[in-house]
Formats: structure tokens, C-alpha cells, sequence
């Protein structure tokens, strides 16, 4: 391929700037017949290869269908990252991918014009192919130079004798058999809360950040994980507190566990002796979040000029960066590998106790269903778990069977249960009274043996229920708008009067309502959510007018009337106020009482 082109050039100085901390072997093949040597030739302990292609259809044909051949022979195609051309390659491209070894291939698409922009998309492509591509070796046991004796020494574990944790899983095993640390009736530190749903549409999401709000607005320092990794959506509730709403330049979680591997399997890393891994374990830098976290601008909290309380902080760690590779990112991670292999179980303690030595509250939003990831958060992680479901019964039966597992992972020799667990029923409906309550009195059945340790008394498991239930609000189901903004303080029965009432439980009473705002500066959070979505503010849907009719001795006391109503989001007119020198009287009357004020 001529380097001079565009096409070219973007490719040559994307991969020089994409490899050079890598320290991967690229060359330039422009003839079949050298290809076709490269890869029949190839063996599994090569180091990965970024191979360029032109764009016209016959010269893709032409050298995709030599890799074919190679792979129909036997040949063994190593780590391979083709980096395409700004023109769509044709359909058996597609085909052919899906033949090759599993993450093996890697077909990335790029402009071809020569500009920086160009240039730095296609450099942060290649590094997350190389990275991917370095997983799924180590996933597969490809990479034959990395041997089991030198990640035994690479091991966490090797480091974490005070942790108390083993390093990995043994052979066979499932995350959800991950051994962690005895944990007793409280942890040192802050405390991680993880909310559950075993099907989605039960508001666990949005119970989770207004729980944040409500945290924050007293004081506490709140850290939130998004680990819902399939299905990233926690940052729209956080948006207009993000500087980056879209995360479109945000790295997460997804991208610090690929950043792990590739620092485990670094050839820097790996050729390191014993003298340099003294000095200090490779992963104790990658214990710490924090280079992955991104604070919210809580300053609303100080609108009320309270001096008694402090108002707290939230850190958000997303998902990960939400590109178009993002949906390729998370299907390529092999969470087994990073258990059996690097002792990825300990690691994560490490990160635990990071975390709990920095915040007072952590809340992981874990994905629905049972797999690995949420193995993770509702096993591994948690002090509290906050399981979300439906009355129906296929998301009481599904969620009381996870959280029954993790009970039972969670229970020491001693019979003492590491793991409070918090049922939250929620999209409440009041109609089909009967059904509901026998609804009701199913799920308390399957959640006994959870809740009864937790709250011994009848009467309190009985408030409990009565209060932790959230309501079903048709507003929510259209705008990601959080109760603590939308609702007013104080409303029984409400989303926010439930979520108050659950973060009372899970503080012990520390915490136990959501610091009032000024009503002026409630509607105006409002607002910043809504005008987003080009929805219209809930004062202009629904906004009340008063005429206020006073004496020249009762002024003072019409105008403290007028502030109060002010408060409570309710427009008042008063001519003592409202109406300047100069002004036509009878005409702001008549506007006034027309409410054109």
C-alpha cells in the first residue's frame, strides 16, 4: 500500500503513536504473497499484529481471502488487528470474521483524512483492540510465553497475606464461589451498598441515585459505580451534574479492568525479576479508582445557607466510555480469566478497602439477572443489598433466589451472614386492591428469612413494608428526573418519602430524610433536567396564581404572605409589591385578576 496516501499516512502515524507504549511489531506486507507467509507461518506465542488494507473491494477480497485460506488449512492466525479504511468493506468480510478465532480479529474503520482528529479516534481504536487482544490471549492460554509460573508471581494474592483472601479461583470454579474475607455484623470504613434487580423496569437505577442525593445533601462523601456494564444508563440521572453528560470521552469501569490486564501482561511486567516485584506489587497503583471517577456538582446543596451541616460530595464512575466499539469492549472481557489467572478476587478486596477508606457510602448499580458481573456485586461486594422487584412472580421469585444464594456464599463457618439484605417493592400500584395485597403478603413470605434477623419485631417489619414500597408516578416513566428534585418534602406515599425512608435503614438512622431546598432553587433543578429532553417545566404545566389584596396597615404582613407562597412554588400578586410608580393601576389590576401578570 502506497504510504503517501491519506489513507496511509492516517494509518502509519496512528500506529506509531498507538504501539509505542505497547511495544507491539507492526509491518508493512503490501504483497499477497508475503501475507500469505505471515500468517500460514504464524505461531500462538507471536506478539500481536496490526495489519493495514487499502479500501478498494478487490484488495479486500483479495487479502482476506489468503487469511481464509490460512485458517481453512489449520493454520493458527495470531492476535491480528485489521484496521480499515473509510470505505465499508464488503459482506463476506463480515463472514469471514465470524470464522476466525475468537478474539483474534479485530476489524476497525477509520477516515481517511489526514487531520489530528482523525488520527487520535484511530490511536484509542488500536489500543483498545490491543488491550482487547492481549484479554482473549490470556483468556485462551495463546500466548504461550506467559506461563502459569510467571503470573503466579504476578498474583495478588503473593501480596494480600493481610487481606485474608485467596488469590484466585481454583480450577472450575464460578465467580460466585469467589472466596472473600470474613466479614462480621460491620466493616471498617465506609459501606457498600449494592442495588439488584433481577429483571429490569423496577426503578433500581433510580432508587440508587436518589439514595446518592439523599446521602450527599447530609453530609456524607458518596461514591457511585455504575456495574451495570450490558446496559449503562445510571449517568442520565446524573447528567446535568456531568460535565461530560454523554461520557463520550469518559473512561469507567470497563476500561480500568482492560487497563489491569494489560499493565498484568506488559512485557515490562512480565520479564521483571523477583528484585523489581519486591519493590513493590505491580497492581497496589490499580487499587485506586479514583483516576476513573468524575465528581458531580453538588453546590446546590449549599443553596439554603445552613451552617449545621456540610454539605457531602458524589463521585460517579461510569460504565465506561460510550463509543461505538463500547458494546465489544464488554463481550470481549473474559471475567474468569481475570479470577483464575491474574486473582482478580483479590484484587478487588484491595479495591474495597481503597474505596472504603475514602468514602462513607458506595453504591454499585449492578446489572439484572445471574451472571458473573452480578455475582460480583451482589457476592463479592456488598455490606447491604438492596434487591428491587416487581409484584409479579417472576421478579419476587427471581430476586429471592439470588438473594438467597448470596446469602448462603455469604454465611460464615460460624453461621453469622456477612450480608444484610433489603427487599424494596416498587412500581406500586394502588388499583386491583386485592390483588395487590396478596401480592404483598407473597412477597413477604419469600423475604422473611432476610428481613426477620434485620428487624426482629412484628410491628417493625410491618412499618418497614408499609413504609420502603415506592409508588408508581407516570411522570418518571418519560423523564429521568429524580424524586428528590421533582417531589416536595413531606408528601406521604412518595418516591421520595419511600427512598428517605430506605436510606434510614441502611444508615441505621444516621441519615434519614433529604436536606430541604428552597423552592425557588427545586424548580429550577427541575428545569435543568427537563430542558435537556425538551420537555416542558413542571411550573409551566402546572403553575398557580394569587391575587393578594391588602390594606395600608396589613402590607408587611401581605408581603411575608407572599414570600411564604413564593417558597411553595405558588406566584402571588400584590400591589403594594408589584405595581412601580408610574404604572397604569386599573390595568395591572385587570392583568392581575386575569393572571396576564
Amino acid at each position: 500500500m502506497a504510504w503517501e496516501s491519506q489513507i496511509g499516512q492516517t494509518a502509519r502515524v496512528a500506529i506509531e503513536k498507538a504501539t509505542s507504549r505497547d511495544q507491539v511489531r507492526w509491518r508493512h506486507l503490501p504483497k499477497p504473497a508475503e501475507l500469505h507467509e505471515r500468517f500460514a507461518n504464524s505461531t500462538a506465542a507471536d506478539p500481536p499484529v496490526i495489519l493495514v488494507i487499502p479500501g478498494p473491494d478487490e484488495l479486500w477480497r483479495q487479502r482476506l481471502n489468503l487469511i481464509d485460506r490460512a485458517v481453512a488449512t489449520g493454520a493458527r492466525v495470531p492476535c491480528a488487528v485489521l484496521v480499515g479504511c473509510s470505505e465499508d468493506p464488503p459482506k463476506d468480510a463480515s463472514d469471514l470474521v465470524a470464522m476466525l478465532l475468537p478474539r483474534s480479529f479485530h476489524l476497525l474503520k477509520y477516515k481517511a483524512a489526514f487531520d489530528e482528529a482523525a488520527i487520535d479516534s484511530l490511536v484509542e481504536k488500536i489500543r483498545s483492540a490491543v488491550v482487547a487482544l492481549r484479554a482473549g490471549a490470556l483468556a485462551s492460554g495463546e500466548i504461550a510465553r506467559v506461563s502459569d509460573a510467571v503470573l503466579e508471581k504476578r498474583r495478588p494474592s503473593r501480596w494480600c497475606a493481610d487481606l485474608g483472601a485467596a488469590g484466585s479461583l481454583g480450577p472450575g470454579r464460578s465467580l460466585m464461589a469467589a472466596q472473600n474475607p470474613p466479614i462480621g455484623g460491620s466493616s471498617p470504613g465506609g459501606r457498600i451498598v449494592t442495588f439488584y434487580s433481577y429483571k429490569g423496569g423496577t426503578g433500581r437505577s433510580m432508587a440508587l441515585a436518589n439514595a446518592a442525593w439523599i446521602l450527599a445533601s447530609q453530609g456524607m462523601k458518596v461514591l457511585v459505580v455504575d456495574w451495570d456494564l450490558e446496559a449503562p444508563g445510571l449517568h442520565r440521572y446524573f447528567h446535568p451534574f456531568l460535565e461530560d453528560p454523554e461520557l463520550s470521552s469518559s473512561a469507567g469501569l470497563i476500561e480500568y479492568f482492560y487497563d489491569v490486564v494489560s499493565a498484568a501482561l506488559s512485557p515490562q511486567g512480565l520479564s521483571a525479576g523477583d528484585a523489581a516485584m519486591e519493590k513493590g506489587p505491580w497492581w497496589c497503583e490499580w487499587t485506586s479508582l479514583l483516576r476513573y471517577s468524575y465528581p458531580l456538582d453538588t453546590s446546590v446543596l449549599a443553596s439554603d445557607g445552613r451552617q449545621d451541616v456540610v454539605a457531602g460530595s458524589i463521585d460517579f464512575i461510569p460504565a465506561g466510555r460510550q463509543t461505538t466499539d463500547y458494546g465489544e469492549r464488554v463481550a470481549s472481557f473474559d471475567w474468569k480469566s481475570f479470577y483464575d489467572r491474574l486473582g482478580g478476587g483479590v484484587l478487588l478486596e484491595a479495591v474495597k478497602q481503597r474505596m472504603r477508606e475514602r468514602y462513607d457510602y458506595i453504591l454499585i448499580d449492578s446489572r439484572t439477572g445471574v451472571s458473573d458481573i452480578s455475582g460480583i456485586c451482589t457476592v463479592q461486594m456488598p455490606d447491604d443489598l438492596v434487591v428491587c422487584f416487581n409484584l409479579n412472580q417472576q421478579s419476587m421469585q427471581g430476586a429471592a433466589a439470588v438473594a438467597r444464594s448470596a446469602s448462603v456464599q455469604r454465611t460464615r463457618s460460624d453461621g453469622i451472614v456477612g450480608l444484610r439484605i433489603w427487599p424494596v417493592p416498587t412500581r406500586i400500584e394502588s388499583a386491583e386492591k386485592e390483588r395487590l395485597d396478596a401480592a404483598r403478603t407473597r412477597a413477604r413470605a419469600l423475604f422473611w428469612e432476610h428481613l426477620g434477623p434485620l428487624l426482629a419485631a412484628r410491628d417493625d417489619r410491618a412499618v418497614y413494608w408499609g413504609r420502603v414500597e415506592v409508588p408508581y408516578q407516570p411522570f418518571y416513566a418519560y423523564e429521568e428526573v429524580l424524586a428528590v428534585f421533582a417531589e416536595r418534602k413531606y408528601q406521604s406515599a412518595s418516591m421520595l418519602s419511600a427512598f428517605e425512608y430506605l436510606v434510614n435503614r441502611l444508615t441505621g438512622g444516621r441519615v434519614t430524610e433529604f436536606r430541604r431546598l428552597p423552592e425557588p432553587v427545586r424548580q429550577s433543578m427541575v428545569r435543568k433536567y427537563l430542558s435537556d429532553s425538551g420537555a416542558v417545566p413542571l411550573d409551566q404545566l402546572s403553575s398557580e396564581h394569587v391575587y393578594l389584596s391588602s390594606s395600608a396597615g396589613t402590607e408587611k404582613q401581605a408581603t411575608l404572605v407572599k414570600r411564604v407562597l413564593a417558597d411553595e412554588g405558588i406566584s402571588a400578586w400584590l400591589a403594594s409589591t408589584d405595581v412601580q410608580p408610574g404604572d397604569d393601576l386599573d390595568a395591572a389590576l385587570r392583568g392581575a385578576l386575569s393572571r396576564q401578570v
